[in-house]
């Protein structure tokens, strides 16, 4: 091996450890920002977006009522989920892709729904287990936003 091809492979091993140890350390703080959301209700992760990601996360109660919605955008390891109050006391039903609100962008909009139809979907698996009738529980028509 050429002495110049050394330190460039040593400094190449190191950064991708680094990079590494930083990945598991944003995974720890997005987990554990999760199961505080936990705590408010069922849980759903919605993604948007190739090259930038957006993450969109839901917490809602029994009856489907948003008790907490968090963000997390960023170009960096450093991103931390934020709030997003507009979406808390509104129906999940609200969250579907025909209903729009104003003030999310379509990125944040298009995570969001994700994150509602896989809470969605969990919860008619749920109630089909435990031979619930889903249609007469879903109280809001398909053309019905708030």
């Amino acid at each position: 091996m050429d002495g110049s091809v050394l330190p460039v492979a040593i400094v190449f091993v190191l950064s991708w450890v680094l990079q590494g140890l930083l990945t598991y350390w944003q995974t720890r703080r997005l987990r554990a920002r999760i199961e505080k959301l936990k705590m408010l209700g069922r849980v759903g992760i919605g993604v948007s977006g190739k090259t930038s990601r957006v993450y969109g996360l839901l917490a809602v109660y029994i009856d489907n009522l948003i008790v907490g919605a968090e963000k997390l955008t960023g170009w960096t390891i450093f991103a931390v989920p934020q709030p997003v109050d507009l979406l808390v006391g509104r129906s999940l039903h609200d969250q579907r892709s025909d209903c729009d609100i104003e003030g999310l962008s379509p990125g944040l909009r298009s995570a969001f729904v994700g994150a509602a139809e896989s809470l969605m979907k969990r919860k008619i698996q749920a109630d089909i287990t435990d031979g619930v009738d889903t249609e007469k529980q879903d109280t809001r028509a398909a053309g019905q936003c708030q």
